[in-house]
């Protein structure tokens, strides 16, 4: 019992030199924290860590290696490189190593870190499928459950979206956010409970720029114009640099007659530069108003 112990001293040493940014000593006491107990995985993560700010990511790439050789039953080596190769954008070899760490230790933490690489490998539907073996698998993780009805929103699969959701709303039936996204999803298959769902999520936060955004939308695009303008100009101001919601905002304005500010608030939008979603209705938007 003595090793474990002086381990955790030495971790705690190198946790606190790395700190103030000592990474040569830091390095030097997370190693003799490993070499007393090859099981600390904590240690081996921070040790990565110092490597990579003490010497770069290459460096820290063949630590890395090295713990996997060392450790090869143990998931925390394929783990890390995973880590490694997604900070620096190589989505591919990211998913390869998070793989192999799923096929030595399946965790929720890493089919998420998975699904993420996935997606930014330009994989999204073999990341979906990973999501949905999970969940299968592992009915009461929610916390996978609700990414992966993120992930079918993200895939369009709207009826599968909200075959989640309306399962995960039956375990929290007050989360304003499940409610926004049913309003919403709700809304794209033109369901009568879109508006519905969408205020019930409204009064749980009123005070949310995306929720106001939502209902007003829907409830403009549900013909109640004039009910849908307070709402949209709340969310515009909660949220003022989000051209979306601004571009909401000037179709309101525009139904209700005031054109004039309709005018301004699109021009606002158009000239952020940001690109989003409806970016050519408001520019035919702009362009329709300039005529008026």
């Amino acid at each position: 019992t003595i090793a474990p112990r002086s381990a955790l001293v030495f971790h705690r040493l190198g946790r606190s030199l790395a700190a103030t940014e000592n990474y040569r000593d830091a390095a030097e006491a997370l190693d003799r924290a490993i070499r007393l107990d090859a099981n600390l995985d904590s240690a081996k993560r921070d040790r990565v860590r110092v490597e990579n700010q003490k010497s770069g990511m290459e460096a820290a790439i063949t630590l890395t290696k090295e713990i996997i050789k060392s450790s090869p039953k143990s998931a925390i080596g394929n783990n890390l490189l995973g880590d490694l190769y997604f900070s620096g954008k190589k989505f591919p070899q990211a998913s390869k190593q998070y793989a192999y760490a799923l096929e030595r230790h399946e965790n929720s933490t890493t089919v998420a870190k998975y699904y993420q690489s996935q997606v930014r490998a330009g994989k999204p539907v073999e990341g979906r499928n990973s999501l949905e073996k999970w969940v299968k698998s592992h009915p009461n993780d929610h916390e996978i459950q609700f990414l992966f009805a993120s992930a079918l929103i993200g895939l369009k699969d709207f009826k599968g979206a909200i075959r989640e959701n309306e399962a995960l709303l039956e375990e929290f039936p007050e989360n304003a956010a499940l409610l926004n996204d049913l309003g919403w999803l709700y809304g794209e298959i033109k369901d009568t409970r879109a508006v519905p769902y969408a205020s019930r999520a409204y009064k749980l936060q009123p005070n949310s720029a995306a929720i106001a955004d939502t209902l007003g939308w829907l409830l403009l695009r549900a013909g109640k114009v004039k009910e849908s303008l307070p709402i949209l100009e709340k969310a515009r101001n909660g949220a003022p640099n989000h051209p979306e919601i601004g571009y909401h905002y000037a179709v309101s304005l525009n139904k209700n007659g005031q054109n004039g500010k309709a005018r301004k608030t699109i021009k606002a939008v158009l000239d952020t530069g940001k690109k989003f979603q409806d970016i050519n209705q408001a520019r035919a938007l702009y362009k329709n108003l300039l005529n008026k």
